[in-house]
């Protein structure tokens, strides 16, 4: 990590946080305050969910003695009946525990638009929730596709639920855990979904593609949100699950050129929002086949 004393580095993040006032992320909402690698120091990452705030530091402070004056200089920010957890992600796969505030297992409802999402804090990678892509979550509910909606590397299935909540007739969610499906499970219940069968199929999706064309689905909307190891779906295997007039919804992570299908056109692209500042290595793409 950059030299950077523990009081200053507080209140920069606190001058990051004051510019997301007008994101109007509501109190029961999630929203990153500080994105270290864009404003200032990396590996430095402060997000808000609900009333609690989560602390990511991918590097160690140059004196450990900084750590507390950090943790204070935070406390400001901390809504009134919340927690500060810290995640030291340099530490290896320990989970984030609470630091400052009330004890809390960290497990919280986050409001989104006219969604609910259960998130844990204390896990030591994902919440459940990427912010990243709550741009493209309110370009799916913008969409309001009434057909049938395809959501491939689901995770907990958050554009799942948007998406029957804008109109979806049906949703298939495929990801290869089974834990994730079941936390998916989980926010459909929470949101008052039905979960008919196959809304969510486990497996790997170089086999559940295939496996959906033999059974003869067709979706009118396909949304592809590929971690940055994930195996990319071809587009031999994609347009033959197209319903005509079908759309991709395609989320990029990453600097370098997204790797789109071929024979698929860019109708629209769209950026994360702002609290993801700087060089924005997410973006979202829209694309019908030609």
């Amino acid at each position: 990590m950059e030299p950077f004393g523990p009081r200053r580095l507080a209140g920069e993040i606190r001058r990051a946080a004051a510019l997301r006032d007008p994101l109007g992320v509501g109190p029961q909402g999630a929203v990153r305050l500080y994105h270290g690698d864009a404003e200032g120091v990396r590996g430095v990452r402060l997000d808000r969910y609900g009333p609690h705030l989560r602390l990511e530091l991918y590097d160690p402070l140059p004196d450990p003695s900084q750590l507390d004056p950090l943790l204070d200089g935070l406390l400001p920010l901390l809504p009134a009946g919340g927690a500060l957890f810290l995640l030291e992600r340099y530490r290896g796969h320990g989970g984030a525990v609470p630091v400052r505030g009330r004890e809390t297992d960290g497990v919280v409802e986050i409001a989104e638009g006219g969604a609910r999402f259960r998130v844990e804090l204390a896990r030591a990678r994902n919440t459940g929730l990427f912010l990243d892509t709550r741009s493209a979550r309110r370009w799916v509910a913008e969409l309001a596709v009434a057909g049938p909606v395809l959501n491939l590397f689901a995770y907990t299935c958050a554009f799942g639920v948007v998406a029957r909540l804008a109109g979806a007739e049906h949703t298939v969610n495929v990801d290869m855990s089974p834990a994730a499906l079941a936390r998916g499970a989980e926010n459909y219940r929470r949101n008052g979904l039905d979960t008919p069968s196959r809304t969510f199929l486990r497996g790997d999706i170089r086999k559940r593609l295939p496996w959906l064309a033999r059974r003869h689905f067709c979706f009118d909307l396909i949304i592809v949100d590929p971690p940055p190891t994930a195996p990319i779906p071809p587009a031999h295997r994609l347009a033959p699950l197209l319903a005509e007039g079908g759309r991709l919804l395609w989320c990029h992570h990453g600097s370098g050129p997204p790797p789109l299908p071929e024979g698929f056109a860019v109708v629209e692209e769209r950026p994360a929002d702002p609290d993801f500042p700087g060089r924005s290595v997410t973006r979202s793409y829209l694309l019908t086949p030609g």
